[in-house]
């Protein structure tokens, strides 16, 4: 009886306490007023809070490093598109859960947002506390020209890059009027860099309500003190229904750093020098977009290919640095029935290859006829892989980001010599053509040696019968090669007979890189030169290697035909 008149006590006592506590709050945002104006103020144990992964997983959400950038200057990143909800540059840019400070050690990386978002109470404390800032011409500038170096990442498209933005293939930016990132880089020599958010499009669909006549005039009077905002209504999905709510879609989101692009330092740059160098920054940000369109990163690091490589297992071991400022050329040996070390390592995440070697772009080449098979074409494409001829390879050496090609010299011909054991075969003779590819885009030649790979099958080559010889040189008419041979290697159950590979430990050696000159019309001395000087390297990786690497030891032995 005592405890009921207590309860509009406690009411009063709680309102008079909400009221205190939002004067306080608000008290203190007028004396910080200046915060968000000043880059924020990190606090590291919130940029690494491990509920974040939950949320990189979740899309998952996945940061590509296409090019180095010495953190001895800053670099001011234009982010497009500009999504509903532009995870991928929140999430990449000012947290760690894609470890942006190892990909650009010594850069202070900071994201701009809208003012409007810092009178939000708890969303302005969490964005502060990320290091962000009010999107400002003087605040960007101020953080530019300040210690330490910065990558300084902004959405020029800003609101009307959003609403443009619908769910499907087709990316929308906005371009004109577009312009003032670019001067900020000219008056402060700022190195732009394109950065594309592939998938960000997808998380929701919208219906736009800002051209509403009452909405309209909240969204002028919000512009007139400066307070920017985009109104529309997200469609995502809910917690248990997957077609309609306001949480995000679970779509995968990619975000592609690129190369920055040189600007000089300009006090008053003219109007015909922004538009030269906003053009060069569109076309920068079109090669980066149509680079990186073909390849589903979010594929390459599926969880199912962590049981594909602890099946055999798979290793990738690296015994040279090479600069990511050019291309390699990286020549494979043996061609076993299953090259698993030059598919798996190069082109997935399985052993981290962009870890071992950032800044790179690491493609695989595959014969023509593998992309003529539905599904195994999706795939491989979805790997960046491509078909192997002269030009195409000669077209990605010459083009950026820096690359590393795989190749398999020995083709056909060397997967017709694999067999179990301690004996490797490779074919030398008439397999130039690689070294001719490399002089005339002057790109050095890594070696690369697998071990363990000849053990995944045995095989009875049956490309010589009359029946099926018929068949594969009618296929070459059409420039379709293809090896034939009956595979043996196990069982779901057998270990002795099946169409699986055997479970066989495959590593993957990567050699030192051998420079060579860039020379229009080699003549053929020259390219048996390098060619020789190619296979001294690879028999030297060989021997230095295959005590450890290959269970046979010191009595593997290495035949080139």
């Amino acid at each position: 009886m005592l405890a009921f008149p207590l309860w509009p006590i406690l009411m009063y006592i709680n309102f008079k306490l909400s009221i205190f506590l939002a004067i306080a709050y608000y008290s203190w945002i007028l004396y910080d007023f200046q915060t968000p104006s000043k880059g924020g103020k990190k606090i590291n144990w919130v940029m690494n809070l491990c509920s974040l992964d939950f949320i990189r997983d979740y899309f998952p959400i996945r940061l590509i490093k296409t090019a180095e950038l010495p953190s001895d200057k800053s670099y001011l990143m234009a982010v497009f598109p500009h999504g509903v909800a532009p995870v991928g540059v929140f999430l990449n840019a000012i947290t760690e859960i894609n470890k942006i400070s190892e990909l650009y050690p010594g850069l202070d990386v900071r994201a701009g947002y809208l003012n409007v978002l810092f009178y939000f109470p708890i969303i302005r404390e969490f964005l502060l506390a990320l290091g962000s800032f009010n999107v400002s011409k003087e605040t960007i500038k101020n953080l530019l020209e300040s210690n330490p170096p910065k990558m300084i990442g902004i959405n020029p498209g800003g609101v009307k890059d959003m609403l443009i933005n619908h769910p499907g293939s087709k990316y929308k930016i906005v371009k004109e009027n577009r312009k003032g990132f670019v001067k900020i880089a000219l008056e402060t020599g700022t190195s732009l860099v394109p950065v594309f958010s592939f998938g960000e499009q997808n998380l929701y669909d919208q219906i736009p309500i800002s051209t509403l006549p009452g909405i309209r005039f909240v969204f002028d009077l919000l512009c007139k003190f400066n307070l920017r905002l985009g109104i529309c209504i997200p469609l995502g999905r809910g917690i248990f229904l997957k077609k309609f709510g306001i949480l995000p879609r679970r779509h995968p989101v990619t975000t592609v750093i690129g190369k920055p692009i040189p600007v000089p330092k300009v006090e008053n740059p003219s109007s015909e020098l922004i538009d030269e160098y906003h053009q060069r920054f569109h076309e920068a940000l079109r090669t980066l977009f149509e680079e990186n369109k073909r390849i589903i990163y979010w594929f390459r690091n599926l969880c199912s290919l962590d049981f594909v490589r602890e099946y055999f297992p798979i290793r990738l071991i690296k015994t040279a640095e090479l600069s990511s400022d050019k291309s390699y050329l990286m020549a494979v040996f043996p061609h076993a029935v299953l090259p698993v070390g030059v598919v798996l390592n190069a082109v997935t995440e399985i052993n981290k290859v962009s870890e071992l070697y950032p800044g790179f772009d690491v493609r695989v080449g595959y014969l023509n006829v593998l992309f003529y098979f539905p599904i195994i074409r999706e795939f491989l494409l979805a790997l960046g892989g491509f078909n192997v001829n002269k030009e195409t390879i000669k077209d990605l050496l010459e083009s950026n980001p820096p690359k590393m090609i795989g190749i398999n010299p020995g083709g056909l011909k060397d997967m017709l010599n694999s067999h179990p054991g301690s004996k490797y075969k490779i074919v030398k003779e008439n397999r130039k053509g690689f070294v001719k590819i490399a002089l005339e885009t002057g790109t050095s030649l890594v070696p690369v040696f697998s071990f363990g790979e000849q053990n995944l099958y045995d095989q009875i080559p049956i490309s010589t019968l009359p029946g099926i010889r018929f068949v594969v040189d009618l296929l070459r008419q059409f420039n379709l090669r293809l090896g034939i041979c009956i595979p043996f290697g196990r069982g779901i159950f057998l270990k002795k007979f099946g169409l699986l590979p055997r479970r066989h430990p495959a590593t993957t050696v990567v050699g030192k890189p051998i420079p060579v000159p860039k020379v229009e019309n080699p003549s053929s001395e020259l390219i048996d030169e390098y060619h020789q000087r190619f296979h001294e390297a690879l028999r030297t990786l060989f021997e230095e290697n295959k005590r450890m690497y290959d269970e046979f030891g010191d009595e593997a032995t290495l035949e080139a035909i």
